[in-house]
Order: structure tokens, then C-alpha cells, then sequence
């Protein structure tokens, strides 16, 4: 049996994507969307965070460490079950995957979101590194010679 989507809510702020058609969100695609885009990349930021592999993170499901990647980049839906799994191999409450979500429709831009920032092992080892770091002076100058090259490279 073909399910056929139903109109949900307006969506004129809502971000294009393939949940979205005729200025209104759609329930029961079966193709990823924002939101899955979203869940995936707290899904990488908390595997990151706790230092497991997309390999251990899918042995611990049953699956592929490629299937993690579709979950991560949103490439592929994440179902309800799946996402509690999730959760229970990376010790987190399940709400906890879902953070950011609500927030989809009033972000523009993927900087303002601080676990997208996070999201890569170098952004993680640099905050692990940079929290560390005691001396407040120290920080600073990290702070400003981060952000003196990042607008050199713009």
C-alpha cells in the first residue's frame, strides 16, 4: 500500500528539502529531509564527543559503519527504534539526539548551529584541547589567532 503524504502546517520559513512541497511540510516521505540532516549531525557530534568510531557505534546497532555515515550526513532516515538504539550505545537520554530539531525552521544559516560546528574530529579535538587550556590569557590569544586566520581565508 503507497502512503500517501498529508498536509501538516503552512511552512513558509520552512528550509527547502524534500519534506517540503507546495509551501507545506509533508508527514510519511520516506526520503530524508532537513530534520534527519539535523538529527544526523547530533548523532556524529555526540559519537564524536564520547570518542567512538562510526565502525564501534555500528557494530554495537548491527549495522555498517557506511549506514552510520547515511544516518550522520542525512543521508538516510533514522526511525524511532533505530534512534533508541542510538541513544542506549552512546549512553545519552533519547531527547538528546533529537536537540536542535524544534530549531530547524527558525535557523538560516548552519554556522548558528553549535553542534554542526562540532561535528568534524578536528572541531572536537580542538574544543576538548582548547577546554584544557587554565589560563585565561591563553584562551584569548587562541580565540584571536583563530580568528584572525579564519578571516584571512574568507
Amino acid at each position: 500500500m503507497v502512503e500517501t503524504p498529508r498536509r501538516v502546517f503552512p511552512a513558509q520559513d520552512a528550509p527547502p528539502g524534500p519534506a517540503h512541497r507546495d509551501g507545506a511540510l509533508t508527514v510519511g516521505s520516506k526520503r530524508a529531509g532537513p530534520i534527519d540532516a539535523v538529527v544526523g549531525r547530533t548523532i556524529r557530534a555526540l559519537r564524536l564527543s564520547k570518542g567512538i568510531s562510526q565502525g564501534s557505534l555500528g557494530r554495537r546497532l548491527g549495522v555498517s559503519f557506511q549506514q552510520v555515515q547515511k544516518y550522520e550526513n542525512g543521508t538516510n532516515r533514522v526511525g524511532a527504534g533505530r534512534l533508541a538504539q542510538i541513544a542506549m550505545a552512546l549512553d545519552v537520554p533519547m531527547e538528546a539526539l533529537l536537540q536542535g530539531v524544534q530549531a530547524i525552521r527558525r535557523r538560516a544559516r548552519q554556522e548558528d548551529d553549535p553542534l554542526a560546528l562540532l561535528s568534524t574530529g578536528q572541531a572536537m579535538r580542538l574544543a576538548r584541547a582548547f577546554s584544557r587550556i587554565t589560563d585565561s590569557r591563553v584562551r584569548v590569544a587562541i580565540v584571536s589567532l583563530a580568528e584572525g586566520i579564519a578571516s584571512q581565508s574568507r
